[in-house]
């Protein structure tokens, strides 16, 4: 008869969480109310890992190694450059990385999704597309892809890392397709997003145009809109020195109709049926 202890099941990730696991007892996972790895799960090479990116990073209960290291170690191995590899925004080693696709220098994630965010920029740069840019070379980049390791541009393992992420992609559901109009679908990205587009038929929704066109259209509202602050900023300041007043009296219809005369002081230009057209 065999005495020898089984090895320690791994811990069931969703039986800690507030909805609990639905598996019940029937789950192959041990139910504990302090969730953490098992020895045997430290041992376990981490697929996602070995694929480019896993998003749990250091947190991941598996181990991240490369096989050929794994057989010399059970630490998480690392190549011997990436111990040198900085990031070149916040100059700290970067836990996650954000690959550009124009080019080779590093990142963190979260540095690099800084920089492109658009939101707080000034509209000069998100028309410009500089936030898009490189913030060493200015080269562009289309998208970031996340990943637990450092690969060089055109290399083949970055190229295995963008497509992983890209199928990993694909098989979410697009937030922005799903709240469109069965008649009319939209996604800001177009034929070039990377998430689901699936109508309810089950057929896969193919958009005419990518995420240039929608972005050149996008580029116009904010110019028609930041030229029409500007004229509102400075009407605003004729009104306040009183030169307004005198100018609507002496030109009626120029700006307002003349029954509006009396009210253009409390006119406010967010009213106007207009302006949220112009928001994307």
């Amino acid at each position: 008869m065999n005495n020898v202890p089984r090895p320690p099941r791994p811990i069931c990730r969703y039986f800690s969480l507030p909805g609990g696991c639905r598996a019940g007892s029937t789950c192959r996972y041990a139910h504990s109310a302090e969730p953490g790895r098992s020895p045997q799960q430290s041992k376990q090479l981490c697929r996602f890992y070995n694929n480019g990116h896993c998003r749990h990073g250091d947190q991941c209960w598996y181990l991240h190694a490369t096989p050929e290291s794994s057989k010399t170690s059970n630490e998480p191995a690392k190549v011997d450059q990436d111990e040198e590899l900085v990031c070149a925004i916040c100059f700290e080693e970067p836990k996650q990385f954000g690959l550009l696709t124009g080019c080779s220098h590093v990142f963190c994630l979260g540095c690099i999704k800084d920089w492109r965010n658009s939101k707080g920029k000034d509209v000069d740069v998100v028309i410009s597309n500089t936030n898009k840019t490189c913030p060493v070379c200015r080269a562009p980049s289309k998208f970031i892809t996340p990943s637990s390791r450092f690969t060089p541009k055109d290399s083949p393992e970055r190229q295995k890392c963008v497509e992983g992420y890209k199928t990993t992609l694909g098989r979410i559901p697009c937030r922005y397709f799903a709240a469109s109009s069965p008649e009319k679908r939209f996604c800001p990205y177009g034929r070039d997003c990377f998430y689901q587009h699936r109508n309810d038929d089950g057929t896969t929704h193919v958009f005419s145009e990518g995420v240039d066109a929608m972005m050149e259209r996008h580029k116009s509202r904010m110019i028609t809109s930041r030229d029409i602050s500007a004229g509102a900023a400075m009407m605003q300041a004729l009104m306040s020195s009183g030169f307004g007043h005198r100018w609507v009296l002496d030109h009626p219809g120029g700006l307002y109709e003349s029954d509006d005369e009396d009210n253009y002081a409390g006119s406010d230009v967010s009213d106007l049926e207009w302006m949220p057209d112009l928001m994307f």
